[in-house]
């Protein structure tokens, strides 16, 4: 576990310096670790993709942000950052009208005055 933490540390810190690609790298790596460990919890798991989805964004990989997202809130669906930035995106690409088919989407709909 010690040596995914490092890989994680590494992996933040490249996330913070602006150099996602080396982020993104890092945080599969240490996806991979993690998953081969039984005892891994699902909550840190959900947490690392969506890190990982993050340093997607940010590189403009759009589905595969949205597919880290969607993994993570597989793993743990009161993830409100995962529900947040997959919302993001799909605002980005279609506008207020695409959040609407999402969980908690009718809430969030622009209110017509």
């Amino acid at each position: 576990m010690a040596c995914v933490e490092g890989i994680l540390s590494e992996a933040r810190a490249c996330c913070c310096e602006g150099r996602f690609r080396q982020a993104d790298r890092l945080y599969s790596q240490a996806l991979t670790k993690l998953t081969a460990l039984q005892d891994t919890q699902s909550a840190l798991l959900a947490q690392l993709y969506n890190e990982r989805g993050v340093c997607r964004y940010k590189q403009v990989y759009f589905d595969d942000a949205i597919e880290d997202y969607s993994q993570a809130l597989k793993l743990n669906p009161s993830l409100a950052a995962a529900h947040y930035n997959r919302a993001t995106i799909y605002y980005r690409l279609v506008g207020a009208e695409s959040l609407v088919g999402l969980p908690g989407g009718s809430e969030v709909r622009p209110q017509q005055h």
